[in-house]
């Protein structure tokens, strides 16, 4: 029968359609100290969590039980900031959430895992974005991202 799914955000911005199943709501504090806020201090009920940030994957893990959080891992969460004492508070976030605390996490490359594996995950699954490389490849000797001759690919993230 399918599964309720709940979609707790600070901001809707898109012009993709919502499957009406799915229930949008929204936080209620605004900006990303809200977003910690209702992370630390939300017992969410539901069969599982799932984040995509290793930090919220610990802070959900404070008022939730740990079995229910499924960490989806995207990027290399320590790459995002420059600062040295949030880089290390990140490091601290992977030790906990993969190690300590045996959150089960997805990775969405191999390269992420092999990144991940430092922290001795309890439970690491691998699950490529689906881009067949062996397809899908750099054109050599071009400086433009298209070439009318070659296919050529795209990806952008946010």
């Amino acid at each position: 029968k399918g599964h309720r799914v709940v979609y707790w955000t600070n901001e809707i911005n898109t012009s993709f359609h919502v499957d009406p199943k799915i229930q949008i709501r929204r936080i209620f504090c605004p900006g990303v100290i809200g977003t910690v806020i209702f992370t630390l201090f939300t017992k969410f009920k539901s069969d599982v969590v799932l984040v995509d940030l290793v930090t919220m994957a610990y802070f959900v893990s404070w008022r939730n039980n740990k079995e229910k959080v499924l960490y989806l891992a995207q990027d290399y969460d320590t790459t995002y900031y420059r600062s040295r004492l949030l880089k290390h508070f990140i490091n601290h976030c992977y030790r906990k959430v993969l190690r300590d605390l045996k959150i089960a996490t997805v990775s969405v490359a191999w390269g992420l895992s092999d990144q991940l594996q430092k922290y001795q995950p309890f439970k690491l699954t691998t699950v490529p974005n689906g881009v067949d490389h062996n397809y899908f490849y750099r054109i050599q000797n071009i400086d433009a991202p298209y070439h009318p001759k070659k296919m050529s690919v795209i990806l952008v993230f946010a």
